[in-house]
């Protein structure tokens, strides 16, 4: 197999999702690989904000200072207890054209994310909120709510386009921007390069699917490694890869599956093991998944009570305005890559 060294910065998410006659049981189901540096985290949260709708998410954590990635503490994908869910790659318009999320003025990535999960209870409200608010983020966002309506939106800071809305079929997206009206904003794709290649490949296998798919189908996909011998990438990019300069790039570290009619999350994580002196590899093949159980139903009048990590001592004291606990880094089932 041919050896490639490519810098991390040219990978990132690939996104997926079916709904109606293109899934087994006509549910709408979305998901996306989790690729980022290896120095960043991601903690899983359940969150019962006073403002809004309660909703499990994933979210992003990279250090202080200049360390920190523009997205931390974003809520990069979630689903929420009215039946709403949504997942993100990164994408980002030409800073000569428009301002990137750090120079721009609105509703940063650490808020986007809890506004969208706290206050949208379908495709159509979600759309709206990103009408209504000033945005200091960029990205592509694939939704779906327990209607069977999905939808791929591309937003940019100043820009906004609902590429893809759907109540049967397929869609797949990774980290450019696709639409005439979006492309026209953003630095020339390279079509050999790694967003070209995942995007062709998810396509390719979301459209063979079609009608067929459901969760064995769509965590195959996401564990996919089909390209990588002829172009140097694939959907799924575990593992440990370097640069020219010896650096570690980073890669897939989990898989997420979500499925608004449930009301909750199908985890996939990827068991990562390091051989004395070698590389990361995955871990021995184990349970595929696992679904998190729904959130059960507030009770009328009921005191909200804030989930916490099992801790041996005592819990400590809330802090008023602190950041919700995470319920361990990297929850959920661990699975093996094909």
């Amino acid at each position: 197999m041919t050896t490639h060294s490519r810098p991390f910065t040219e990978g990132h998410c690939t996104l997926a999702g079916a709904t109606g006659t293109a899934t087994r049981d006509g549910r709408p189901l979305i998901g996306g690989t989790s690729d980022d540096p290896f120095t960043i985290r991601t903690r899983l949260l359940v969150v019962d904000p006073p403002d809004g709708a309660r909703f499990v998410a994933t979210q992003i954590v990279s250090g202080d200072g200049a360390n920190a990635a523009d997205f931390d503490r974003m809520h990069t994908r979630g689903v929420n207890d009215r039946g709403f869910a949504y997942t993100w790659s990164s994408a980002a318009p030409h800073p000569g054209v428009e301002p990137l999320s750090t120079q721009a003025f609105g509703v940063p990535y650490s808020q986007f994310g809890r506004l969208l999960l706290s206050q949208a209870g379908s495709v159509e409200e979600a759309v709206g909120l990103f009408e209504r608010y000033p945005r200091a983020i960029h990205g592509n966002f694939l939704l779906a709510d327990a209607s069977g309506v999905a939808a791929l939106v591309e937003v940019s800071t100043r820009s906004l386009n609902v590429e893809t809305h759907v109540a049967n079929g397929v869609l797949g997206r990774t980290n450019h921007y696709v639409s005439p009206t979006m492309a026209a904003i953003a630095p020339a794709k390279d079509a050999e390069g790694s967003s070209a290649v995942r995007l062709a490949r998810i396509t390719e296998l979301m459209e063979a699917g079609a009608g067929q798919i459901d969760v064995p189908y769509m965590a195959r996909c996401f564990s996919d490694h089909d390209t990588l011998a002829e172009t140097g990438w694939s959907i799924c990019a575990h593992g440990l890869q370097r640069d020219d300069d010896g650096a570690e790039r980073g890669g897939t570290v989990s898989s997420e599956l979500l499925d608004p009619t449930r009301r909750a999350p199908l985890l996939l994580r990827l068991a990562l093991r390091r051989r004395p002196g070698g590389p990361r590899r995955a871990a021995p093949a184990g349970p595929v998944l696992g679904l998190l159980p729904p959130l059960p139903p507030r009770r009328p009048g009921a005191r909200r009570v804030r989930h916490r990590r099992r801790q041996a001592h005592p819990p400590r004291r809330a802090v008023p305005g602190r950041q919700p606990r995470a319920l361990g880094e990297g929850a959920g089932v661990r699975a093996a890559c094909a």
